[in-house]
């Protein structure tokens, strides 16, 4: 989930206790753990919190760029002096949200990244930000910046002169569609302290193809066999990967994980993935497997790998010694920035030989988040 800027908490459940933070962070709370964490802090004023199809995690704000890409264990600009300091006195600088070439006006504080596959190709794999101050929804793409991305804005695919039209929200649908609530008001700030709002008059949007048909018809995923739910983790749309997802998640029904570790195996990367994540779900992510899928030829199962093994913050030494040996060799940058920030979360005699492999054998000292996710870890061992 996500905390606004001008908030604080202070956070227990039956593990956690007393898990005390202020201003902007994203948090997350594992169902069955019992823990509570923040994954990341600040980005601006976080509004939301998109998922895309590499499992990264992305928000919008009220600055004048698009937003953070949040990165495990990171900190992202915020007003200290208003907003309270992080959580760690020893940051000594922040990483930043991505890069915007674009309109650099506020706001755009709410996205998605489309992965629907029913929209056309343009805008497939790209952010869709609502802009409720100046009445625009904005199509921007992703591109690389080291270990991290920045933004391109494309062009505004809904603008209007009505000053009413406030798109406050923005999901895509099990249908491919995207849809925008609309505030639909004169004002939208809480500048004004009086209850001068027009409660009837919002209304939700819908963009689709023109003259498009349902792409389904009802269904129940809860109903779906294991065989019908592991065929939706090739659904071209992200949401019925997601949702089978989190059917696995409930069912948790280890009779599965053969399955799709042949499908890890021998699948396409994409799909590669999706079963790494399913098998983890369903509680049969085994040092074994691991050590598979630390081997895999495509980068993001690696790099979830390395990071599944680290929410864990217990590793076993051989493990550990496959994570240090990894770190020697990882070709991605995308993996070495995981491997920093997961080495954060374990012992401090398993993360110092990651952080040292990292470091002799791999210059990122260019890369935009590297230097300073491998001080935090080396920080938090001292």
């Amino acid at each position: 989930g996500a905390q606004g800027s001008t908030t604080t908490a202070n956070i227990s459940s039956a593990v956690s206790k007393n898990i005390a933070f202020s201003g902007q962070v994203i948090w997350r709370y594992n169902i069955d753990t019992k823990v509570f964490e923040v994954f990341a802090e600040g980005g601006g004023n976080t509004f939301n919190v998109e998922f895309d199809s590499k499992g990264r995690l992305y928000s919008g704000n009220n600055g004048s760029d698009r937003g953070p890409y949040y990165k495990q264990g990171g900190y992202y600009p915020r007003s200290l002096g208003k907003h309270g300091p992080y959580t760690n006195s020893y940051t000594f600088g922040n990483l930043e949200n991505m890069e915007l070439l674009g309109e650099k006006i506020r706001f755009t504080h709410s996205l998605i990244r489309y992965e629907g596959g029913r929209l056309p190709e343009a805008y497939e794999g790209k952010m869709i930000a609502i802009n409720p101050l100046l009445n625009y929804v904005q199509l921007s793409r992703f591109e690389p910046k080291g270990s991290t991305f920045k933004n391109v804005d494309e062009r505004k695919i809904v603008e209007t002169d009505d000053h009413w039209f406030r798109p406050v929200n923005i999901k895509a649908g099990p249908d491919g569609a995207v849809y925008i609530a609309d505030w639909y008001d004169s004002r939208l700030s809480h500048v004004d302290p009086r209850d001068t709002w027009h409660k009837s008059s919002g209304r939700i949007y819908r963009l689709r193809v023109k003259d498009s048909k349902p792409a389904y018809q009802n269904f129940d995923l809860s109903k779906l066999t294991n065989s019908q739910l592991i065929k939706q983790l090739e659904n071209r749309n992200k949401w019925f990967r997601q949702q089978a997802l989190l059917q696995f998640a409930n069912r948790r029904d280890k009779s599965i994980v053969p399955r799709l570790t042949d499908i890890l195996k021998t699948g396409n990367p994409d799909l590669a993935l999706e079963a790494l994540w399913a098998i983890n779900v369903s509680g049969g992510l085994s040092d074994d497997l691991a050590g598979i899928a630390l081997g895999h030829p495509d980068q993001y199962v690696r790099e979830w790998t390395v990071r599944l093994l680290g929410d864990r913050r217990k590793v076993s030494p051989a493990i550990a010694g496959r994570l240090a040996a990894l770190a020697a060799i990882e070709t991605s940058v995308i993996v070495r920035s995981q491997m920093a920030a997961t080495a954060k979360r374990l012992a401090g005699s398993f993360a110092i030989p990651i952080i040292k492999n990292l470091i002799k054998y791999h210059d990122d000292s260019n890369d935009p988040d590297i230097p300073l996710l491998i001080w935090w870890t080396i920080e938090s061992k001292s």
